[in-house]
């Protein structure tokens, strides 16, 4: 809902509610984001944020102007996202994990639908006719 909207039904409770729940999400929930985007990348052997001093609770860094007018405005909105190299191994190796690991669940699972049906089948077929 927009801000726009929240004002014109000229209701303080909701008026309160939406600009301190907008105002928490901008000074707490994108910082803690963010900081775990480079808290992972730093984890994973990637320095870049460190080094820009983007492993911080304190919102400013993090914070985008347009990205938080957004928010203001139309309840959708972002944070300047972490840096981070694109060159190191973790950021090239874990999609590939991930894909393969999806890849293996979905053939192990069309094997057992396939086995699944050709049990039924075989059990239909045992029956005289």
């Amino acid at each position: 809902m927009s801000l726009f909207s929240i004002f014109r039904s000229g209701d303080p409770a909701l008026i309160f509610a939406a600009v301190f729940s907008r105002l928490f999400i901008v000074f707490v929930c994108l910082p803690i984001h963010e900081l775990a985007h480079g808290w992972v990348a730093y984890k994973m052997g990637d320095s870049t944020a460190k080094n820009l001093g983007r492993l911080t609770f304190n919102p400013f860094p993090h914070l985008d102007l347009f990205g938080t007018i957004m928010l203001f405005l139309f309840g959708i909105g972002y944070a300047n996202p972490v840096p981070v190299n694109p060159f190191a191994c973790v950021y090239f190796c874990m999609p590939l994990l991930y894909l393969c690991t999806a890849s293996a669940k979905q053939h192990s699972c069309r094997l057992y639908f396939v086995v699944l049906q050709l049990r039924r089948f075989s059990e239909c077929n045992t029956c005289s006719v």
